[in-house]
């Protein structure tokens, strides 16, 4: 990928958000602002799950930033982490159009 953190838009105003599934599939850390209401499930199993950050003003958004960029370990799980999520949500879909 060309990016290791990616800031998911429409998540600043109540817009709810574009898809955070995206960056996650291609192992991008995601960070995400208050406004994510049209992926609010996602993002809270996201976030559960240590891959998506959600900061609710510019303060916390910034530290978020710094922190993903100066601990280079955590990104890479952090990443790799979005990659699993990815694949497992690909496998239950695959399973569920079998029941179809």
């Amino acid at each position: 990928s060309l990016a290791d953190i990616a800031f998911v838009g429409g998540t600043l105003v109540p817009v709810g958000g574009h898809n955070i599934l995206e960056p996650l599939a291609h192992g991008v850390s995601v960070i995400v602002g208050p406004e994510h209401f049209h992926f609010a499930d996602v993002v809270k199993v996201a976030s559960r799950n240590n891959i998506c950050r959600v900061f609710t003003n510019a303060e916390d958004g910034v530290a978020a930033i710094q922190e993903l960029h100066s601990l280079r370990s955590e990104r890479v799980s952090f990443n790799y982490g979005g990659e699993l999520f990815t694949g497992k949500l690909k496998t239950l879909l695959r399973k569920m159009e079998v029941l179809q």
